[in-house]
């Protein structure tokens, strides 16, 4: 599988540069490396069109080679879609919108508690043997806690949390992947 989304990264970029070299050729006039248009291509769009090609990949190959009935690799098809959707919004606020800050802080905070809160729901109300609820301590047998509804916020936590902690750590870049 995981050769799958790296040839088909390599794929899609020279697509993907194929179609940029058409277009900075058509726009040629524009293209100097001072200009605002360079500025906008370069800044932008690379950033933009590198995390569309690391999600396709990685969605295109997960559809192929995954087991889609197993209703764990559906959660993490479906969290990071639309955890790439919030990015989309954010990068289109930045490139078309003419906003540096993008999606502000509340809104992309606010987008991941949903999408969160929905899939620690999800798997609470569909954990069909007590272990799927349970936390197990590693080098412990002994202790296994029940965690209840908690187990919601133990999801929430894990998936927000390591959502921001990779985009602290990404810079400003945009093209760190889990």
């Amino acid at each position: 599988m995981e050769m799958t989304t790296l040839q088909l990264s390599f794929l899609v970029f020279w697509i993907f540069l194929l179609a940029f070299s058409l277009f900075a050729i058509r726009n040629s006039k524009s293209m100097k490396p001072k200009s605002k248009f360079f500025v906008y291509v370069v800044v932008f769009l690379v950033p933009v069109v590198g995390g569309l090609l690391i999600l396709l990949s990685i969605i295109f190959s997960t559809l192929c080679w995954g087991d889609i009935s197993n209703r764990y690799i559906l959660v993490v098809l479906v969290v990071t879609f639309l955890f790439g959707i919030i990015g989309l919004i954010d990068d289109y606020r930045k490139v078309i919108h003419n906003n540096p800050k993008g999606l502000s802080a509340k809104y992309k905070y606010a987008a991941q508690s949903i999408v969160a809160l929905g899939v620690g729901i999800y798997l609470y109300q569909s954990a069909t043997l007590p272990v799927e609820t349970q936390l197990l301590i590693p080098f412990f047998k002994d202790y296994i806690f029940d965690l209840s509804w908690l187990y919601v916020v133990l999801v929430y936590f894990v998936i927000v949390g390591s959502s921001n902690a990779v985009n602290l750590t990404d810079g400003l870049d945009g093209l760190a992947i889990l």
